[in-house]
Parts: C-alpha cells; sequence; structure tokens
C-alpha cells in the first residue's frame, strides 16, 4: 500500500523532541551566562568559591505561554551565588535592570524589597 501523505509525528515522539530541544537551548544559554557571569552579580562572590545558578530577572510565571528563547536568553538572565539567589526568590531583595535594552547584560543593582 502507498499511502499519499507522510503519517503524522505521534504526540508522545513530538512532546520529547520539544522537550530535548528545550532543554538544549536553557543548557546553551546557561553555559553563555556563566561565561559572562564568573561573579555572583549582586554580592560579587567569585564563581569558583561558590557555585552559581541562572536566575530569570523576569520571571517565566510572567512570561506565560512565551517560546523558551524568548524566556531564556542572556538579556533576561543573569549569574547569582545561592544565597543571593534565594534571598530574590524570597523576595527580600530585588534586582533593578540599568537599561531595559540591555536587560542582564548591562548594570544590575539590587535593593532591599520594600514591603506592600
Amino acid at each position: 500500500m502507498n499511502l499519499r501523505f507522510p503519517k503524522p509525528e505521534r504526540r508522545k515522539t513530538q512532546k520529547a523532541r520539544e522537550k530535548r530541544d528545550r532543554n538544549a537551548h536553557i543548557a546553551s544559554v546557561r553555559r553563555d551566562v556563566m561565561q559572562r557571569d564568573t561573579r555572583c552579580r549582586v554580592c560579587l562572590k567569585s564563581g569558583l568559591t561558590e557555585p552559581l545558578e541562572m536566575h530569570e530577572i523576569i520571571p517565566r510565571s510572567h512570561l506565560g505561554g512565551m517560546k523558551p528563547h524568548k524566556i531564556f536568553n542572556t538579556v533576561n538572565c543573569i549569574g547569582l551565588c545561592t544565597r543571593c539567589h534565594r534571598n530574590i526568590t524570597e523576595n527580600r531583595i530585588e534586582l533593578v535592570v540599568t537599561s531595559e535594552s540591555l536587560g542582564a547584560n548591562g548594570p544590575v543593582t539590587s535593593q532591599p524589597k520594600t514591603p506592600k
């Protein structure tokens, strides 16, 4: 039997491919961010003494539904030490981007979070 149209890709296979592509993109961005940020961008601790983690300045929850390359890029991601990353995640301090166009590629400062 000769089919005119190819059989469509199975949903499970498609989801697995999308997940693999997403993880490869995030790993690539993480590598670029860690090359750029050899120190924590908040407390300036060296990445050699304490491992750095990647943090999104604009969180994924605020960018819901966007493609991974729009969320995970060097403009939106920054390298932080574990302690500073926890403080930002727990809303003790907040990051302030000096230039919207440069994002994390430009100067980034931190300030204590003001309670509402």
